[in-house]
């Protein structure tokens, strides 16, 4: 994450995602290298945490280079948050309120994209719309969670100020 002059916090990789360029870690050996980086016991423990979440924006990223205009395969989206969810629990002893920002921005960027396109979900047969309908009910729940986390985590930090 990046906070610009005027204080607007920007999400790089997201940021080139929505630009349309590919993200600066999108090869696999530039996210290999991130995860021995973050393995070094040398490295503080929260930065490392940033690194990963960063790191996941990444790969999803790049994972879904060329996917965009038919839609995020759900499957991607579960993939994902269950791997954001182990970088909170990995680095649980670490965690900060800039770690649990990024995590939060980085599940709302992950949940908009699925929910963004038609793509599965015109899928013929009506057991699949079923399912893609009680699946998109699930990430709108996901995504107001984690939107509320983020409104939450913004206003105790800038209570603390």
């Amino acid at each position: 994450m990046f906070q610009s002059d005027n204080g607007a916090r920007v999400h790089i990789p997201a940021l080139s995602s929505w630009l349309g360029l590919p993200p600066s870690l999108a090869s696999a050996k530039s996210l290999r290298n991130l995860a021995s980086f973050c393995e070094d016991p040398a490295i503080p423990r929260n930065f490392a945490a940033l690194t990963e979440i960063q790191s996941q924006v990444a790969r999803l990223t790049a994972a879904l280079e060329g996917v965009l205009s038919t839609g995020v395969p759900i499957s991607i989206v579960q993939l994902f948050d269950t791997d954001l969810n182990g970088i909170k629990e990995r680095y649980s002893g670490d965690w900060s309120v800039t770690a649990e920002l990024d995590l939060q921005a980085a599940k709302l960027h992950l949940y908009a994209l699925r929910l963004l396109p038609k793509g599965e979900q015109d899928a013929s047969g009506s057991s699949h719309i079923s399912d893609t309908k009680v699946f998109k009910k699930g990430i709108l729940h996901k995504g107001m969670i984690a939107a509320v986390r983020l409104i939450q985590t913004m206003t105790e930090a800038s209570a603390t100020d």
